[in-house]
């Protein structure tokens, strides 16, 4: 995975680009399916929760990384937060900026990296790394590690797909490959905590049946 747009434009061809199209859409065709589905559902709602504590969403400005189809973009973005969508695959970008004229939604298709590291990063009130972190390989999650070492953003809100134990077992075949997790949450915290200036302020894990995740929140040490 030393090339993460290769790697998620793979993930998304052929069959699992239907299979995440049937998630993102929140139109299963699967009983697994509709628990992934439901799981993210879930998990955008407790994003959405913390983002909005304690001032509302009114206002805030919000960097959606791999945002994808733009479906958790035009939530915030309906709630009245600014929000950026960012995503490596082109492919994405007609769905996402038709989602954008329904909301105060902006679209870049790019790296996210190259925005918290730009002169204009002092925008973003919160940055979301929603299933991201596990998309890079280890250079790619150091690199990472490093735009963020500056503190460029006052939020970091972190998901991480979990393995799902027996679930993966029983039905692997039914769903693209690189869907379990790739990243241990203990691991991927303890590696920010030491190279930026950010530390946990909450987390919570989301399972449902075969999905899982990791959430955490991160602030700045230095905010009171």
């Amino acid at each position: 995975m030393d090339d993460p747009a290769r790697w998620v434009a793979a993930l998304y061809r052929g069959p699992g680009g239907r299979f995440w199209d049937r998630i993102e859409d929140e139109r299963p065709g699967t009983y697994p399916e509709e628990n992934l589905a439901l799981g993210r559902r879930h998990e955008a709602a407790v994003l959405s929760t913390w983002l909005a504590d304690p001032d509302g969403l009114e206002g805030l400005s919000v960097l959606d990384a791999g945002c994808g189809r733009g479906r958790f973009a035009l939530r915030l973005a309906s709630g009245g937060a600014r929000v950026t969508g960012v995503d490596l695959v082109p492919r994405f970008a007609p769905r996402t900026l038709a989602a954008g004229r329904r909301g105060e939604l902006s679209l870049v298709v790019g790296d996210f990296r190259d925005l918290v590291g730009s002169p204009a990063k002092d925008r973003f009130d919160a940055l979301v790394l929603r299933e991201v972190i596990q998309d890079y390989g280890p250079e790619g999650q150091r690199a990472l590690r490093n735009a963020l070492a500056g503190g460029p953003v006052r939020r970091l809100l972190i998901t991480l797909r979990l393995g799902t134990g027996g679930w993966s077992r029983l039905f692997g075949g039914m769903w693209p490959e690189g869907l379990g997790g790739t990243v241990d949450p203990v691991v991927a915290l303890r590696s920010l905590q030491l190279a930026t200036p950010y530390r946990l302020k909450r987390q919570r894990e989301i399972h449902r049946r075969n999905f899982r995740s990791w959430l955490g929140e991160l602030t700045p040490i230095a905010d009171p």
